[in-house]
């Protein structure tokens, strides 16, 4: 069977937004991979413009929402509303945009959805953007964050013992690697439970067959996208699995906490994410992976209308991090 047939059908609102990626967005990335440093960081500037910017479905007045400064490190804290003096469990939500694009923003539906459905503060990292800095900037800022919340949390009604780190794509690379940067420096109980949507994990591309796969961007991410991602953030070579988790040894991996990961189906990251959920597995972490049918990567935060797949994702992930903040 030909790489094309094996091709997943997706649903037809995920089929447009492919269709006119392909068409206008893939191009742009695939011009821009061969071009000067200088030009790449403008046209990258120019993305940024156009993508963060709020959906019209988010609605703020559902939540309690506040600025807060962390170690340095700019953070949103959402909140159910009616809970300002409660001590709440937390979920450190960390965005992807290829460590490139991403804010508040363009995430603040998420957030929100995250924060009511799961009943935690939900704290949203504003981490440094490539190509203005690259690793382990962003990730060390995330940590910070981690480190902050564990010594300070209680004085603004967060709940440190109750911590759920939390990432799509780029962010869920670095809500990955937290826990065993976190283990590695004498903190092995900081971080409660992992929840890694469609995340970035391998250190270069076209190690797993979802890479050939998917590689010409028709669902969306391709591997011209991956290259100028990868050129932007990553150290090279790539040889830390701060940088890409699957590097991790199964003694690094070895008591970290329970894991979920959600994968997508049409997806060229979809490999990457069931081989690290197989590699906790066999460092004995409890995880559950599941792959998410006919869905597409950054299905959870682009500005679709609330499919099954979303609204049933949502309440996967909220019911992983109720069951263990609860315990």
């Amino acid at each position: 069977m030909s790489p094309l047939s094996e091709r997943p059908r997706i649903h037809p609102v995920y089929q447009e937004a492919c269709s006119y990626s392909k068409e206008y967005i893939y191009p742009l990335f695939e011009k821009n991979v061969t071009k000067s440093l200088e030009e790449q960081r403008k046209f990258i500037i120019g993305l940024r413009a156009q993508n963060d910017k709020p959906f019209v479905k988010t609605k703020l007045k559902d939540v309690l929402r506040s600025k807060q400064q962390m170690d340095k490190v700019n953070t949103t804290i959402f909140r159910p509303l009616g809970t300002e003096e409660q001590v709440l469990p937390v979920t450190l939500l960390i965005h992807g945009g290829g460590w490139l694009m991403g804010n508040t923003n363009s995430y603040s539906k998420l957030a929100i959805d995250l924060c009511i459905t799961s009943h935690s503060a939900v704290v949203f990292v504003e981490y440094s953007l490539s190509p203005e800095v690259k690793f382990p900037i962003a990730l060390e800022e995330c940590f910070s964050v981690v480190s902050w919340i564990l010594q300070y949390g209680r004085s603004i009604h967060l709940n440190s013992d109750r911590l759920v780190v939390t990432g799509d794509s780029a962010g869920g690379n670095m809500a990955a690697a937290l826990p065993i940067m976190a283990k590695d420096r004498g903190l092995p109980h900081a971080i409660q439970a992992q929840v890694l949507l469609y995340p970035v994990l391998s250190p270069q591309v076209g190690m797993y067959p979802s890479h050939a796969l998917f590689s010409d961007g028709a669902y969306g991410l391709g591997k011209h996208h991956l290259d100028l991602l990868h050129k932007f953030y990553f150290p090279q070579p790539v040889t830390t699995p701060y940088a890409a988790p699957l590097l991790a040894t199964a003694d690094q991996l070895k008591g970290l906490p329970t894991a979920l990961i959600l994968t997508c189906e049409a997806d060229i990251l979809r490999d990457e994410g069931e081989a690290y959920a197989a590699q906790l597995l066999n460092a004995g972490v409890d995880t559950v992976g599941i792959r998410m049918m006919g869905v597409i990567h950054g299905y959870l935060v682009d500005d679709y209308p609330d499919l099954p797949s979303y609204i049933t994702s949502l309440h996967l992930i909220c019911d992983f991090i109720k069951s263990v903040q609860t315990i």
